[in-house]
């Protein structure tokens, strides 16, 4: 059931009912790693994309993998650019952390230090 409700834009709701609902009630089946893809395919909130970006960005070889999942976000904000750029920042790729830190609409005091941080760590002081 969660697989189909995951499978259409109109019943993602529905999906992560479902899901909470087994977590609830003990006399229901218990999900299992099966289940978990789809529970997450039916959230679209920037919110659980950004920290998809980021656990990929942490993982050796992942940043190809987060770069992706942060170009398919429908709705790019600070905290989406921020996680990137950190990423960027933190395998040393300072010169994407850059482009992309130039690209943002808007800046907080997060995102710089972020990039002040990935720019210090990788000996560019300057």
């Amino acid at each position: 059931m969660i697989t189909a409700y995951a499978s259409h834009p109109t019943t993602h709701p529905s999906a992560l009912e479902l899901f909470c609902h087994m977590l609830r009630f003990p006399t229901t089946p218990r999900p299992n790693h099966f289940i978990f893809p789809h529970v997450l395919k039916s959230c679209y909130e920037s919110l659980v994309k950004t920290a998809l970006v980021d656990s990929y960005s942490r993982v050796l070889g992942g940043l190809r993998c987060a770069r992706k999942v942060f170009d398919e976000l429908s709705e790019r904000n600070v905290v989406s650019f921020t996680t990137m750029v950190s990423g960027y920042a933190r395998v040393g790729d300072v010169d994407n952390a850059l482009r992309l830190f130039n690209e943002m609409e808007e800046r907080d005091v997060p995102c710089w230090n972020a990039l002040i941080v990935g720019c210090t760590q990788n000996g560019l002081f300057n």
